[in-house]
């Protein structure tokens, strides 16, 4: 269904019956919401990483492979490669 809910039950006192009630209420957008601040606070957290890594050396290679490694870990991949282009093309 794609939604989320929040269900709640609860007896149904009536005198020789086994019942339950439940109540939903949709929680769908609060879902999204906290999803969506979670993604946010992890893309600044890797930018704020990725700042630290690009201001730490001036060794262009050394940098590109630690960018390149912390890029990798935040994408969840296992391979990321750089490609250069040249100026005016």
């Amino acid at each position: 269904m794609g939604r989320w809910f929040d269900v709640y039950a609860f007896p149904v006192e009536e005198p020789g019956l086994q019942r339950i009630g439940l109540l939903f209420r949709d929680v769908t957008r609060r879902k999204r919401d906290e999803a969506a601040l979670l993604a946010s606070a992890e893309r600044a957290e890797f930018r704020v990483r990725l700042a630290d890594v690009l201001r730490a050396s001036d060794d262009v290679d050394g940098v590109q492979r630690e960018a390149t490694a912390l890029l990798a870990q935040h994408l969840g991949v296992d391979r990321v490669m750089w490609g250069d282009v040249p100026a005016g093309e």
